[in-house]
């Protein structure tokens, strides 16, 4: 009697799962659906950031009207957050990047929003390699006045931290002082080794990491999201 209702338990959950996993399924096809849609016919409402499908629901549910962001790589990220918070400040390192989002936040009437353009500099003697990018094409350059230029606000001053730019250990680095209690960072493309030194860094906070498929193209990646209690 015992073992069939064990059984029967077991069947019961082994159902509940593969519903589950169908309800998930539809979800995310249903984002990518839209966000390809946004793209092609050009819909503000559907930009998203590149991140992990699971990932962009908890910013759904995250973000507030009254929020404050940095965000280290400006993109279709900076649409979409435009749309949900106070204020966005957006960090970039590319020349031609920055005017076709400068011209993307034009067209779209966005006023909440704050670009800066930061070039990556020559290395000096002194340089630190959590300044560098690890792109080939970056070899000899330092992006640390672009990792610090989060510096320029108070401490404890954003809701919201998105990393998904250059030189990312070093924005991770930078991040702490300035984020809210209760707030969030985000780095995406987490699973790659070489932000490990930055991910140290917060070994202590709350993580939530999300893993599968993205809105860049078919492949799978990490985000991780940490929680500054």
């Amino acid at each position: 009697m015992i073992s069939q209702m064990i059984k029967i338990i077991k069947n019961i959950k082994n159902k509940i799962l593969y519903y589950w996993d169908t309800i998930l399924s539809i979800s995310r096809s249903t984002a990518l659906i839209k966000y390809a849609i946004g793209r092609r016919f050009k819909i503000k409402k559907y930009y998203t950031p590149w991140v992990v499908v699971n990932a962009k629901n908890w910013l759904d549910n995250f973000l507030k009207k009254d929020m404050k962001i940095f965000e280290y790589g400006s993109g279709e990220s900076t649409i979409y957050f435009s749309q949900h918070v106070k204020n966005i400040y957006s960090a970039e390192h590319d020349n031609d990047w920055f005017i076709k989002i400068k011209k993307m936040c034009k067209k779209f009437a966005i006023k909440n929003c704050t670009l800066f353009l930061i070039k990556p500099e020559k290395n000096q003697d002194n340089h630190d390699e959590i300044y560098s990018s690890s792109n080939q094409i970056y070899n000899n350059l330092s992006f640390e006045k672009y990792c610090k230029k989060i510096k320029d606000f108070p401490d404890n001053y954003f809701d919201l931290i998105f990393i998904d730019g250059r030189a990312r250990n070093g924005c991770l680095l930078h991040s702490l002082l300035k984020i809210k209690k209760h707030g969030a960072i985000i780095l995406d493309n987490s699973e790659r080794e070489e932000y490990n030194q930055g991910k140290t860094s917060l070994a202590t906070f709350e993580k939530i990491i999300f893993q599968g498929q993205g809105f860049e193209g078919l492949r799978e990646w990490e985000t991780t999201i940490w929680i500054i209690n």
